[in-house]
């Protein structure tokens, strides 16, 4: 397994362990994850701080921050 697959899956795996997280998907070739939760419960710091705290040994960071809002279609 490489860095890139391991990587993405320990940060998924983190990510979806938070209270209020419904889907977490990394992509390293797209320099991209896309989350979605309940706003209630997670906000912009939690998820930062979730990510950067993944390893130990590596460094990961959060550049470029957005956040897009979607509303459930009832």
């Amino acid at each position: 397994m490489s860095c890139e697959m391991g990587c993405a899956r320990a940060i998924e795996n983190k990510l979806s362990k938070l209270d209020g997280m419904s889907k977490a998907s990394v992509n390293f070739k797209e320099e991209m994850t896309t989350v979605k939760f309940d706003a209630n419960k997670v906000d912009e710091t939690l998820l930062i701080s979730t990510v950067t705290s993944v390893s130990q040994t590596l460094s990961f960071s959060v550049e470029d921050f957005k956040m897009i809002l979607e509303t459930s279609k009832d």
